[in-house]
């Protein structure tokens, strides 16, 4: 990254820092948090290689009905139009709760949420994701899969299970067959989406040792006439050497089975995190795959600064196999 950009980033986003309010509550049983991001990119494949943007913006409303029932309403700054709009709306039931029993919770969602497949979704918050860009695979994949409907979630001290229905996401592709293409009354190449009438999918985590989680994942996509349409597989895993060092990883699948052509894309990352008293260094190895396309490997490296509880400043460059094209992204976080 160039020397001037960097600095000029660098004063500009701590300047940010100084307008981030502390926590309000408005009542004494409704919290209201938030977070956002500011994040500038440096690339140099690109035409436009200096880009400057927010990244994440949230504000959340959360309140606790009684001991049985919580809601929380979320609304998002999208950055394609530049507008906030609903993120998250959720309601849940406290179904059972014991740490005598061999279940020791268990719950049922019901609303708009981030779907719980595989475990990256549980860092979709830039605050929790350490490097600002989401896995190849991920990406590749199911995404940020947020979606309507519900879902139920165990947890024991040996591992925990969710179960997930909702709407299902869109897809889109393309094809290239000039057959096809007319039979469907399209162009060659010309995007397409197609959307499952439902979905259904969980996770099950297993701890066979502390601080060490392993775990597969499915969804099913079913269209209108009953049919398997798209389908996810997943197998991942936590650990936690100490308080400092922990790793984690995933493998996913994912197939659709479309009746007019199929599309299937397969990868893994691997992911590490170092943590010192107020900085950390991280890095993650991503690899995917798509049908009839070549392997695209990728490399990032990341450091942060924690400046207070709720703000930090990272840094990450991330690097492409067989390709000198790489990407510089400067970013501050900050909570309230």
């Amino acid at each position: 990254m160039r020397k001037p950009f960097t600095i000029l980033l660098t004063l500009m986003l701590l300047t940010v820092t100084s307008f981030v309010p502390a926590e309000v509550t408005a009542a004494d049983d409704l919290v209201i948090s938030g977070f956002f991001d500011v994040i500038g990119t440096y690339s140099n494949g690109n035409a436009d290689a200096t880009n400057f943007a927010l990244n994440q913006a949230e504000i959340s409303f959360f309140r606790q009905f009684s001991e049985k029932s919580t809601g929380q309403v979320v609304t998002a700054y999208n950055s394609n139009n530049g507008n906030f709009q609903l993120a998250a709306a959720e309601v849940s039931i406290n179904l059972h709760k014991s740490n005598e029993d061999f279940v020791t919770s268990a719950a049922v969602y019901g609303g708009m949420f981030d779907v719980p497949f595989g475990i990256d979704y549980q860092v979709n918050p830039s605050p929790m994701r350490r490097l600002a860009d989401t896995p190849l695979v991920v990406f590749q994949t199911h995404g940020s899969w947020v979606d309507f409907g519900f879902r139920f979630n165990a947890e024991s001290e040996s591992g925990n299970l969710v179960v997930f229905w909702v709407n299902g996401f869109a897809s889109s592709f393309s094809t290239t067959d000039t057959a096809l293409a007319l039979s469907l009354g399209v162009t060659v190449g010309e995007e397409m989406n197609t959307t499952p009438a439902n979905a259904i999918g969980g996770r099950l985590g297993v701890t066979p040792a502390e601080n060490f989680e392993v775990g597969g994942s499915w969804a099913i996509g079913i269209n209108a006439s009953g049919g398997n349409e798209m389908s996810l597989f997943g197998a991942d895993f936590q650990y936690e050497l100490n308080d400092r060092l922990s790793f984690k990883g995933e493998y996913i699948n994912h197939l659709h089975n479309r009746s007019i052509e199929e599309a299937e894309h397969n990868g893994y990352y691997l992911q590490s995190l170092y943590s010192f008293d107020k900085m950390f260094l991280v890095g993650r190895y991503g690899s995917v795959k798509g049908e009839g396309e070549e392997i695209n490997n990728r490399f990032t490296a990341g450091v942060g600064w924690i400046i207070e509880e709720s703000v930090e400043i990272r840094f990450a460059s991330s690097f492409y196999k067989d390709s000198n094209d790489n990407t510089n992204i400067l970013q501050i976080v900050a909570g309230f």
